[in-house]
């Protein structure tokens, strides 16, 4: 596997963000939004506080995902987690 990566990698036609740009595409209309999608990169990410804080208790990766690539109502979603978040943070810092 790690020999494929790299003869991959060799390849000149290869591009990582070529095919993480047709990737996004498939899932995401808005062109703005594949531009921020292929921008962050694994050396790109941003750091949250919260998601070490509730990494055990809750992943929010579905719902943001319902509201990137399913078009979700950002609000709808997000409600249903801050009850999830407000205890948590509430049983950390008191």
């Amino acid at each position: 596997m790690l020999q494929t990566t790299d003869l991959v990698k060799q390849d000149p036609t290869y591009s990582e963000e070529g095919i993480m740009t047709t990737d996004a595409q498939k899932r995401i209309d808005d062109p703005e939004s594949v531009t921020a999608l292929v921008f962050f990169k694994r050396d790109k990410v941003i750091f949250d506080p919260l998601w070490v804080l509730l990494a055990d208790h809750s992943y929010i990766g579905p719902a943001i995902d319902r509201i990137v690539t399913q078009g979700s109502d950002f609000n709808e979603v997000m409600d249903a987690q801050t009850n999830i978040y407000s205890a948590r943070l509430l049983e950390v810092y008191g």
